[in-house]
Protein backbone atom coordinates (compact mmCIF):
# COMPACT_ATOMS: atom_id res chain seq x y z
CA UNK A 1 0.00 0.00 0.00
CA UNK A 2 1.26 3.39 -0.71
CA UNK A 3 -0.86 5.72 1.02
CA UNK A 4 -2.72 6.13 4.04
CA UNK A 5 -5.93 6.87 1.79
CA UNK A 6 -5.55 3.66 0.06
CA UNK A 7 -4.75 1.48 3.24
CA UNK A 8 -8.05 2.76 4.73
CA UNK A 9 -9.90 2.09 1.29
CA UNK A 10 -8.37 -1.47 1.66
CA UNK A 11 -9.31 -2.20 4.82
CA UNK A 12 -12.92 -0.97 4.47
CA UNK A 13 -12.97 -3.23 1.41
CA UNK A 14 -12.16 -5.87 3.34
CA UNK A 15 -14.60 -5.34 5.89
CA UNK A 16 -17.34 -5.08 3.69
CA UNK A 17 -16.41 -7.71 1.36
CA UNK A 18 -14.79 -10.40 4.07
CA UNK A 19 -16.23 -12.49 6.61
CA UNK A 20 -18.08 -11.25 9.32
CA UNK A 21 -15.70 -12.24 11.85
CA UNK A 22 -13.38 -9.70 10.32
CA UNK A 23 -15.56 -7.04 11.76
CA UNK A 24 -14.58 -8.24 15.42
CA UNK A 25 -11.02 -7.67 14.98
CA UNK A 26 -11.30 -4.27 13.71
CA UNK A 27 -9.34 -2.84 16.55
CA UNK A 28 -6.28 -4.45 15.42
CA UNK A 29 -6.61 -2.68 11.93
CA UNK A 30 -6.71 0.62 13.71
CA UNK A 31 -3.66 -0.49 16.00
CA UNK A 32 -1.56 -1.39 13.15
CA UNK A 33 -2.82 1.00 10.30
CA UNK A 34 -1.74 3.92 13.37
CA UNK A 35 1.57 2.43 14.17
CA UNK A 36 1.77 2.02 10.34
CA UNK A 37 1.10 5.62 9.50
CA UNK A 38 2.25 7.30 12.28
CA UNK A 39 -1.80 8.27 13.24
CA UNK A 40 -3.62 7.88 16.31
CA UNK A 41 -5.42 5.42 16.85
CA UNK A 42 -8.79 7.52 17.30
CA UNK A 43 -7.77 9.17 14.05
CA UNK A 44 -7.74 6.26 12.02
CA UNK A 45 -11.04 4.61 14.18
CA UNK A 46 -12.86 7.91 12.57
CA UNK A 47 -11.43 8.01 9.30
CA UNK A 48 -12.18 4.03 8.92
CA UNK A 49 -15.70 4.75 9.88
CA UNK A 50 -16.75 7.45 8.34
CA UNK A 51 -15.43 5.51 5.19
CA UNK A 52 -17.91 2.82 6.03
CA UNK A 53 -20.66 5.22 6.41
CA UNK A 54 -20.41 6.47 3.39
CA UNK A 55 -19.82 3.77 1.71
CA UNK A 56 -23.57 2.48 3.78
CA UNK A 57 -24.91 5.80 2.64
CA UNK A 58 -24.15 4.99 -0.93
CA UNK A 59 -25.13 1.84 -0.90
CA UNK A 60 -28.28 3.05 0.65
CA UNK A 61 -29.33 5.83 -1.96
CA UNK A 62 -28.55 3.24 -4.96
CA UNK A 63 -30.53 0.57 -3.66
CA UNK A 64 -32.91 3.32 -3.11
CA UNK A 65 -32.62 4.92 -6.73
CA UNK A 66 -33.13 1.29 -7.85
CA UNK A 67 -36.42 0.93 -5.83
CA UNK A 68 -37.67 4.17 -7.46
CA UNK A 69 -37.03 2.99 -10.77
CA UNK A 70 -38.68 -0.11 -10.20
CA UNK A 71 -41.69 0.94 -8.72
CA UNK A 72 -42.43 3.53 -11.27
CA UNK A 73 -41.75 0.72 -14.02
CA UNK A 74 -44.75 -1.16 -12.38
CA UNK A 75 -46.73 1.58 -12.11
CA UNK A 76 -46.41 2.61 -16.10
CA UNK A 77 -47.26 -1.31 -16.87
CA UNK A 78 -50.14 -0.96 -14.90
CA UNK A 79 -51.14 2.58 -16.52
CA UNK A 80 -50.67 0.62 -19.82
CA UNK A 81 -52.62 -2.23 -18.95
CA UNK A 82 -55.59 -0.19 -17.84
CA UNK A 83 -55.42 1.78 -20.89
CA UNK A 84 -56.08 -1.82 -23.06
CA UNK A 85 -58.10 -3.10 -20.98
CA UNK A 86 -60.75 0.35 -21.21
CA UNK A 87 -59.85 0.01 -24.94
CA UNK A 88 -60.97 -3.44 -25.08
CA UNK A 89 -64.42 -2.71 -23.01
CA UNK A 90 -63.57 -4.64 -20.03
CA UNK A 91 -64.71 -3.19 -16.79
CA UNK A 92 -64.37 -4.12 -12.97
CA UNK A 93 -67.76 -5.95 -12.06
CA UNK A 94 -68.20 -5.59 -8.34
CA UNK A 95 -70.42 -6.96 -5.62
CA UNK A 96 -72.72 -4.25 -6.31
CA UNK A 97 -72.42 -4.29 -10.55
CA UNK A 98 -69.94 -3.04 -12.70
CA UNK A 99 -67.89 0.24 -11.06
Amino acid sequence: MKTYEEAIQFACDQVAEGSKDLRYVKWAVYIMLAGIYDKTQEEVYKDLEAELAWRASATAAAKKEQRRADQEQRRLANLERKQIKSELGYSRVGMWGKV
